[in-house]
């Protein structure tokens, strides 16, 4: 068992650091406002608390377990898929542009789910709740002031719906669909004098989803309602035999509705949507890029550049020849294309440790424990929402988070039903040694090598931001220097191919076209910028149409191409 002030330093990291990941944005200095922010954060809480771990490890205070090598070997496999992707390591590691969920993102999740699982004490565990709960307050006020008077965030808003601070209304609406379903367990077992707080923000949150013009979020707040009334069910009847009626109904409810959503059975009216054709293609092709390279996969966050080479033909009906995306729309099978079936079994095999925790937990005890049931809504809709979803920084820290509270939270109630069984004689408890250094300290250490960790994206950004404010081409070479402190990415080479262009600099333009098939040659819009740059030359030019044949096969239109 860690010592006191380290666990209590270990669960205030993780619980805000969590909310600060979620909140923080950039604006005004930067192009993208919230992916690279974000990871920027994630990095210096994941560091902070690896500091805190391992200072727990050498001190004997936190111990090993085999789940840690689990995670490990899932962040290894990380690295393989990396090695032997034909993308760029720098793209691998930091992951494209306006995502960020390469190697680096996926480490850190890791570390802190690694990092959770380590959290004892139950007033630790509520420090959890009060840290998803002052982010799901601050983006219901945030989201009503944009419904009742606009958005003061200075970003582009191309949805014309809320955006919460995840900058789209799908990730904004699944984050309150979940907190929905944590406000309805606190408005059902919190203290009498929290409830109002509860009761008030339930009705807000439910005219939130219906303005939020996405059905994600009505989907996880359904789910999480089913979940919470399973659990409220279990304590109110003590017949096993109607919590499990009531479970099995729920569970074929569910299953009609996904037949729903996909067109077919009573509710195809109500629930069908036309954007799952759109997903079902990209989940197709997230499945082909697996069959093609079901071991290694194509590399961390490389789904875009491989989408139109495995695309099906229905995809250029639906959703048309020109119409690409740099995700599955599903963390499932983008980690399956990532890193190939490995990664995806690993990556399961987590999951499967948390849910048998759960299990563990809901079979120990009748009654419902708040904190337990919360930790489980926020896990088990993330979840549900990242099979239909993309990956997105901001919530997948809580998906990440509870998933290793939910392991810890089995293993506290674990320790404490053996303790009472056992009988712990007072005075066999060894007086625990002061740390020789505070564990703040520690976790500052961390904290700042996790955010140089984390900071060339955002840095890499600001700088181009900074140049497309000033349109001093002469910074050009300094910009897109593919320094580890100034990565590169494609989009960010031919967003300055397209720039020389229109400056009618078509001499320097032509040098970082030719830059751009260099840096990423599987990149079909590197080639595209060569093949249409005013000085490329003849040859350059049959080159890049046989590459981009060759990248899109079912694109006819290509062909035409002269």
């Amino acid at each position: 068992m860690g010592s006191k002030n380290l666990q209590s330093v270990l669960a205030v990291n993780l619980a805000l650091g969590a909310c600060a990941i979620t909140l923080f944005l950039l604006t005004g200095s930067v192009t993208d406002p919230v992916n690279a922010p974000k990871l920027l954060i994630l990095g210096g809480v994941a560091m902070s608390s690896l500091a805190i771990v391992v200072q727990g490890l050498v001190s004997g205070k936190i111990k090993w377990s085999w789940l840690d090598l689990l995670v490990l070997v899932f962040i290894a496999w990380g690295v393989v898929a990396m090695m032997e992707s034909d993308s760029p390591i720098s793209q691998n590691y930091f992951g494209v542009f306006g995502r960020n969920t390469g190697w680096l993102a996926y480490f850190f999740l890791a570390v802190i789910f690694l990092a959770a699982t380590k959290v004892r004490d139950t007033r630790n565990f509520r420090l959890t709740v009060i840290g998803f709960s002052i982010a799901a307050g601050i983006n219901v006020v945030y989201n009503s002031w944009v419904i009742l008077f606009g958005d003061f965030i200075g970003w582009q808003n191309n949805y014309g719906a809320i955006l919460g601070t995840f900058g789209n209304p799908n990730f904004a609406s699944s984050f309150l669909g979940i907190a929905f379903s944590v406000n309805l367990v606190l408005a059902l077992r919190v203290e009498r004098r929290y409830k109002p707080i509860s009761i008030v923000l339930i009705p807000i949150i439910v005219w939130q989803l219906m303005n939020s013009g996405s059905i994600q979020g009505n989907v996880v707040a359904v789910l999480g309602t089913g979940l919470v009334g399973f659990l409220w069910i279990r304590e109110r009847f003590a017949k096993p035999w109607i919590s499990a009626t009531y479970l099995l109904s729920g569970i074929l409810v569910a299953l009609v509705a996904v037949i729903g959503v996909f067109g077919s059975g009573p509710f195809r009216n109500l629930l069908a949507q036309p954007t799952i054709a759109l997903r079902e293609q990209y989940w197709l092709a997230a499945v082909n890029m697996a069959k093609s390279n079901p071991i290694f996969g194509v590399g961390m966050d490389s789904y875009g550049d491989w989408y139109r080479q495995f695309r099906d033909a229905q995809a250029l009906v639906v959703p048309g020849p020109e119409t690409v995306t740099n995700a599955a729309h599903s963390v499932y099978l983008d980690l399956l294309a990532y890193g190939g079936v490995p990664l995806l079994v690993l990556y399961i095999a987590i999951l499967i440790a948390s849910l048998t925790s759960a299990i563990r937990v809901i079979k120990r005890s009748t009654s419902l424990d708040p904190i337990f049931a919360i930790l489980t809504c926020i896990w088990i809709c993330y979840q549900v929402q990242a099979a239909i979803s993309i990956n997105q920084i901001g919530l997948a820290v809580w998906g990440w988070l509870t998933s290793g509270l939910v392991i810890a939270y089995e293993r506290n109630l674990r320790d404490q039903i053996e303790t009472e069984f056992q009988g712990v004689n007072k005075r066999s408890i060894p007086r625990e040694k002061p740390e020789i250094l505070s564990p703040r300290l520690v976790a500052l250490v961390g904290l700042t090598v996790g955010l140089i960790m984390a900071c060339p994206p955002i840095n890499a950004d600001m700088k181009w931001s900074d140049l497309q404010r000033t349109g001093d081409a002469n910074s050009l070479t300094s910009v897109l220097s593919g320094t580890y402190m100034v990565p590169n990415n494609s989009l960010r080479l031919a967003q300055a191919v397209e720039l020389l262009e229109n400056s009618n600099l078509p001499d320097l333009a032509i040098v970082y076209a030719r830059k751009g098939v260099e840096f990423n040659p599987n990149n079909f819009g590197a080639w595209k910028m060569l093949y249409f740059s005013t000085k490329s030359t003849v040859g350059e030019k049959k080159e890049a149409k046989m590459q981009m044949m060759k990248l899109d096969p079912l694109n006819s239109s290509l062909e035409q191409l002269k």
